[in-house]
């Protein structure tokens, strides 16, 4: 009977799938992948990994009684996608009716960031608050479903713009005994129609979503899906970074926009990444992204006030990605159009001053023992400038008071938890130390019944013997019965044989007794 390949089992898969091979294919493989990274949330072990062997595919459904489903290492690395999946992610797979590896990664960054957003919200992350802002779109040139931001509701940017090198790198997802339910209420296997679902109605959610969905649409602006990411860990942070956020105006967004599309539109082809442009500058030029801002006014000849904005724009193309402008806020925009450095002489750098956002104290202190940049610049400063800079001072000082706050209570949280695994491990301790005795004392019956086993068996030895003395004497009477059988059979014979011939007489005899007198009466 011929083996039928898996192109022929899954006839509806495009080959970008079903001809890629995962590279964890060994155990070594996979175990210095969990050895590196968060498979699991909350450090409770509720699946095992396993690595793809005899080349099976991302696609392959079980043939089998026994469930499992395949993750993309890329969910675990990157997006930090743990197992079990929570409710939202598990409502999002069943409403496409894909499993996890057949959403694409950039559409699963959505879904966390989304989750993370809801979080520092104060918000209950659910499927339907998420189609709200987000629809499915399945595309006939690859084998993924991604899902993109409804046309007015757009929130979140795509995490990377070309998603590559995730197709060989996945493994197997089993649960462990007791957590069965870790693998339930989801799509474990690819499915070959998908549902396509999203851009729900506000009539279509319950009064508690429109409230949440309405809070969302509030903030007015877009988010960077990978500082979301990067937040989930530190929430006080996240908090700041969203009210931040949602501070910015819509015509700075718009602004931005219109440059944006305007440098399209001439055909520069220049990436929307690379280049932000400054306003009210004297010499009207451009400032690179990611160029040192003290550098650029250092070259001017007047102060230059920076635009402050941090905006993410998201643009469908042909194939259905989507490019992500962002810019960096700076704290220095805060002292406005008197500020300038200070010249501290000759063949001296200038001082870095308590103003710039990444200044460090204890640097500078090694440098000098008093502040002659920071007085210089207070000097030529206006009392309006001077009160924005502490105003901006107080408000980092009071977010790094918050950020302390949530360490110090992480910190605690730690140690409650460290003082849960101690008593627990002294519970383990007492339950082995009891065990170790029940052990012992189940030793001492065995070899108690042991013993009394090697006396029974002893006395089953000496009645074996006595029972083969007494079969060998039955075995001698037995013989002799035999020998006295042999004489009476031949005694027997004998008899017999006299018989016969006292027989054979008596016939003669009655012949001859018959002759005489039939001669005597002639």
């Amino acid at each position: 009977m011929a083996v039928v390949g898996y192109g022929e089992l899954y006839k509806w898969v495009k080959d970008d799938a079903l001809k890629s091979e995962s590279l964890i294919n060994s155990w070594e493989a996979m175990d210095s992948f969990c050895r590196d990274h968060v498979v699991c949330s909350d450090g409770e072990e509720v699946v095992v990994c396993e690595p793809c062997v005899d080349r099976e595919p991302v696609c392959l459904r079980s043939s089998s009684t026994e469930k499992f489903t395949f993750c993309y290492s890329t969910l675990i690395s990157k997006i930090r996608v743990r197992w079990p999946l929570t409710e939202c992610e598990k409502g999002v797979l069943q409403s496409l009716g894909v499993a996890p590896t057949q959403l694409h990664p950039n559409s699963w960054a959505f879904v966390r960031g989304f989750e993370i957003l809801c979080s520092g919200l104060g918000i209950i992350p659910t499927s339907d608050k998420f189609f709200y802002f987000f629809e499915s779109r399945v595309s006939k040139r690859t084998s993924w479903v991604s899902v993109s931001g409804v046309s007015g509701r757009g929130l979140l940017s795509l995490f990377q713009s070309s998603y590559k090198d995730f197709k060989k790198s996945y493994f197997r997802v089993r649960s462990l005994p007791g957590h069965e339910d870790v693998l339930e209420g989801f799509p474990l296997y690819w499915n070959q129609k998908t549902i396509a679902f999203g851009g729900l109605d506000p009539e279509k959610l319950s009064e508690s979503d429109r409230v949440d969905v309405k809070k969302i649409e509030d903030l007015k602006t877009f988010f960077n899906t990978g500082k979301l990411l990067d937040l989930e860990s530190r929430p006080q942070e996240l908090k700041i970074h969203i009210a931040k956020m949602a501070s910015m105006s819509n015509r700075e967004m718009m602004k931005l926009w219109k440059q944006q599309q305007a440098s399209k539109a001439a055909g520069k082809g220049e990436s929307v990444t690379e280049k932000v442009m400054e306003t009210d500058s004297p010499v009207g030029k451009s400032r690179t992204a990611g160029e040192n801002p003290q550098k650029r006014r250092r070259e001017t000849d007047k102060p230059v006030s920076v635009v402050n904005l941090e905006t993410i724009v998201a643009t469908e193309t042909d194939k259905g990605d989507t490019e992500v402008q962002s810019t960096e806020r700076t704290v220095s925009a805060c002292l406005g159009e008197n500020w300038e450095p200070v010249d501290h002489g000759a063949g001296r750098s200038p001082l870095p001053s308590f103003w710039d956002e990444k200044f460090n104290h204890s640097a500078h202190l090694r440098n000098t023992d008093w502040l002659e940049g920071d007085r210089g610049d207070l000097e030529k400063m206006s009392a309006f400038t001077i009160a924005k800079g502490v105003e901006s001072l107080t408000n980092r000082l009071s977010a790094l008071s918050l950020i302390n706050e949530d360490k110090i209570r992480g910190l605690a949280r730690e140690t409650k938890l460290q003082g849960k695994k101690i008593t627990s491990l002294e519970d383990d301790l007492n339950k082995s130390k009891a065990e170790c005795k029940w052990v012992s004392t189940e030793r001492d019956r065995l070899l108690e019944g042991r013993r009394a086993f090697e006396d029974e068996k002893q006395a089953w030895i000496a009645e074996k013997v006595a029972l083969e003395n007494e079969l060998s004497e039955m075995r001698l009477a037995r013989d002799k019965s035999v020998d006295a059988a042999t004489v009476f059979e031949n005694d027997l014979s004998l008899a017999k044989l006299e018989v016969e011939r006292l027989e054979n007489d008596l016939e003669a005899s009655k012949v001859d007794s018959t002759k005489k007198f039939v001669q005597g009466s002639r």
